[in-house]
C-alpha cells in the first residue's frame, strides 16, 4: 500500500492511494501547489483515518462512492464508483485500516507529469 503523488498539466500535486496489487482504492479531492503540501495532505489522512466519518452516495444508476471528511472538508474519495453498497463499504473500510501505515512515495513527478513513475525510471515523458 502506497500513496503516489502526481502533477497534471495545470502545476497541481494530487495523491492516489493504490494497494499491494497497484489498485487505485482512493484519490486526493484536490490538487496541492507543491509536492510537500500534498504530503502534509496525505500526513493528515492517515493520522485521521481511523476515526474520521465516511459518507456513502448512489447515483440514479444504482452505483456508490464515498468520501472521507476531517473537519468538516472532504480529505479522500473513492476512485471509481462501485455496483453495490457492500462494494463501496469494503473499498472504505480497507483504506481506513491500510491508510495510516501506507508508504508515500519519493516525489519524482516533474511539471505536466500526468501519471506516476516508478523509481529510477527517467523523468522524461514518453510520447
Amino acid at each position: 500500500m502506497r500513496f503516489v503523488r502526481y502533477r497534471t498539466a495545470d502545476g497541481l500535486v494530487f495523491w492516489r492511494f493504490l494497494t499491494g496489487n497497484h489498485r487505485i482504492v482512493a484519490i486526493s479531492p484536490k490538487g496541492y501547489p507543491d509536492a510537500e503540501e500534498t504530503a502534509n495532505a496525505i500526513r493528515t489522512v492517515q493520522a485521521c483515518s481511523p476515526a474520521a466519518p465516511i459518507d456513502f452516495s448512489s447515483d440514479r444508476g444504482g452505483m456508490w462512492t464515498w468520501s472521507m471528511r476531517v473537519d468538516g472538508k472532504i480529505v479522500a474519495t473513492s476512485a471509481h464508483p462501485y455496483g453495490r453498497r457492500r462494494e463501496v463499504d469494503s473499498a472504505a473500510a480497507r483504506f481506513r485500516l491500510l491508510a495510516p501505515t501506507a508508504v508515500i512515495d519519493e516525489w519524482v513527478g516533474g511539471r505536466g507529469d500526468q501519471r506516476p513513475r516508478r523509481r529510477g525510471e527517467s523523468s522524461v515523458m514518453r510520447v
